[in-house]
């Protein structure tokens, strides 16, 4: 925060010294400043992963022993075309906000829990973790934690904090697309993987895949037992 926020400055005379006017200032302290606070929250789950990658690949060492899909992995690839065609097209209205700034807090707390679930669950994969979609030897299948509700949470916790992104931003036109173009990467990526956890796993897999969703959790209750 900077030094004229009240809670710093100790400027009472900006809310009158009561709980909703200090309420309301900071909220409208949170919307002006959502973008700085955006893409400190991007940043750090940038710093995380890569560091976390970085960690992963320094003490693993069994052999891989399946790998995905090439032609899968090139259309994973090949979407990030439309995506940079979209992020640099200079057309006005791709840039409008639909959404008035007061919904900035809600973005903002969604995109701060989508990195957290995104971190959790990439906690508990552990060793399994990889960019590409491969098995290796002793790999295991995690279904505890938040894969008790899902069967992919770091998906689900970027696809949260996407959608927070884009809802702090004002959900201009062009965040939209390119959310819905991760989502189609992500899918791809599912299918990718599925297919190696089923071939590794067998009818554990497919039990798992019969009992939990795979990106959004089931409103009416919790799944069954976990492994």
């Amino acid at each position: 925060m900077r030094a004229g926020h009240p809670l710093i400055a100790g400027d009472r005379s900006r809310y009158n010294g009561t709980l909703p006017g200090l309420l309301g200032e900071t909220m409208s302290f949170v919307i002006r400043e959502r973008e700085p606070i955006l893409w400190g929250l991007w940043m750090l789950w940038l710093g995380v992963w890569v560091a976390s990658a970085l960690w992963t690949a320094g003490i693993r060492r069994t052999a891989i022993v399946r790998r995905g899909d090439i032609r899968s992995q090139l259309a994973q690839i090949a979407c990030a075309i439309p995506i940079a065609l979209i992020w640099e097209a200079r057309i006005p209205w791709l840039k409008t906000p639909l959404l008035a700034a007061g919904f900035a807090p809600l973005g903002l707390s969604a995109t701060a829990l989508g990195i957290a679930l995104s971190f959790w669950a990439r906690s508990l994969l552990n060793r399994n973790w990889s960019g590409l979609a491969v098995i290796r030897a002793g790999h295991e299948l995690v279904e505890r934690g938040p894969y008790r509700y899902v069967r992919h949470p770091i998906y689900s916790g970027i696809l949260l904090a996407l959608a927070g992104t884009v809802i702090a931003l004002g959900a201009p036109p062009r965040w939209i697309a390119i959310g819905l173009l991760i989502l189609a990467v992500f899918l791809l990526k599912i299918q990718s993987e599925e297919r190696l956890l089923a071939s590794a796993f067998g009818e554990r897999f497919a039990s798992f895949r019969r009992k939990t969703p795979a990106l959004f959790p089931r409103p009416w209750g919790r799944p069954g037992s976990s492994a």
